[in-house]
C-alpha cells in the first residue's frame, strides 16, 4: 500500500469537501437571486451546476488517488474513500452525541456512518479508475 497516496487523497478530500460546501452556498444564493430577477430563463442552466459542485468532493480526491498510484489504484481509492467516510461519519456522530440520548437515535447515526463509509469507498474507487486511466493515457502520449 502506498501510504503517501492515501494521505494525500485524504487531505485533498477534506479540503474539497469544505470548499465545495462554501461554493455550493454561494451558488445557492446566486441561483435564488437569478430566479427572482430573471425568472425561468437562466435558472435551469445555472441550477444544473449544483451536481458538479457536490460531486467534486469525492471525484477530485478519488481521481487523485488513482493518478498517483502505480499499482492497485482501485484498492487505494477504496481505502481512501473508506477512511474518509469513517472520518466524516465519526465527525457527525461526535457533533450529535451530546444532543441525543436515545439508543435508537444513536443506532441510526451509526447506520448513517456505515453508509457513509460504503458510499465513499465505492465513489472513490470509481474516481480512482478514472484517474489511473488518465495517468496511463498521459504516459502514452
Amino acid at each position: 500500500m502506498e501510504k503517501r497516496t492515501i494521505l494525500i487523497s485524504l487531505a485533498v478530500a477534506f479540503l474539497t469537501i469544505f470548499t465545495s460546501k462554501v461554493i455550493f452556498r454561494f451558488h445557492s444564493a446566486a441561483k435564488d437571486y437569478l430566479y427572482s430577477e430573471n425568472g425561468n430563463y437562466i435558472y435551469p442552466l445555472f441550477s444544473s451546476l449544483s451536481d458538479p459542485i457536490v460531486s467534486s468532493s469525492w471525484f477530485i480526491p478519488g481521481a487523485l488517488a488513482g493518478y498517483l498510484c502505480t499499482k492497485h489504484p482501485m484498492k487505494h481509492g477504496a481505502v481512501s474513500g473508506a477512511l474518509f467516510g469513517f472520518a466524516i461519519g465519526f465527525i457527525n456522530i461526535a457533533k450529535s452525541s451530546s444532543q441525543i440520548h436515545e439508543l435508537s437515535m444513536r443506532l441510526a447515526y451509526l447506520g448513517y456512518a456505515t453508509v457513509s463509509v460504503l458510499e465513499n469507498a465505492v465513489l472513490f474507487t470509481i474516481a480512482a479508475a478514472f484517474g489511473y486511466h488518465f495517468n496511463t493515457r498521459r504516459a502514452e502520449l
